[in-house]
């Protein structure tokens, strides 16, 4: 078990060395997705679809997968020095509520890279995180704050930090 941890930090700590000769205008991944992504390789996959047809069933998807995972889960803040990002569950931070709307729209068929974890504050000030996704019609964000899909604007956020396309790579927001 330790050693599995020592490699999952060792494996962590190489992608932050990756990331850190990126342009100006990347942005550190959060330890979490770092070492969710070193566990979970064939969820962090890059995509180049980048963003995904806007139609009726889209919308309809996105708000079914919005709600039944902020009904099916019950919100609990992680305690610890690391942060464990996971898919699923029935109870997670909102890290893992954005992790499980993300898995299960890839598994209806929406391009993974049209998929970003972003991270911003709450109106309280708390570090959060959303799940974004990127159409023909602008971007549209699924919260476990919010019952509902908004847009990105009306959202009321402002992003610290995105991740691209491959979502081992972030921006700032």
């Amino acid at each position: 078990m330790f050693t599995k941890f020592i490699a999952t930090v060792a494996s962590a700590a190489l992608l932050v060395a990756a990331v850190s000769t990126a342009p100006a205008m990347a942005a550190r991944p959060p330890l979490g997705m770092q070492i969710f992504c070193v566990n979970h390789a064939s969820s962090c996959k890059a995509d180049s679809r980048s963003s995904v047809e806007m139609s009726d069933r889209l919308m309809g998807m996105l708000s079914q997968v919005n709600s039944s995972v902020n009904r099916s889960m019950r919100y609990r803040a992680e305690s610890g020095p690391i942060d464990n990002w996971k898919i699923g569950g029935s109870s997670g931070d909102c890290e893992d509520y954005a992790l499980t709307k993300r898995a299960r729209l890839i598994g209806k068929g929406v391009p993974a890279g049209a998929l970003r974890i972003a991270t911003t504050y709450t109106r309280r000030g708390e570090p959060h995180a959303i799940l974004v996704v990127k159409t023909t019609a602008g971007d549209f964000v699924l919260d476990n704050l919010a019952a509902e899909v908004k847009t990105r604007s009306s959202a009321g956020y402002r992003l610290r930090s995105i991740s691209t396309a491959d979502p081992r790579v972030w921006s700032a927001g």
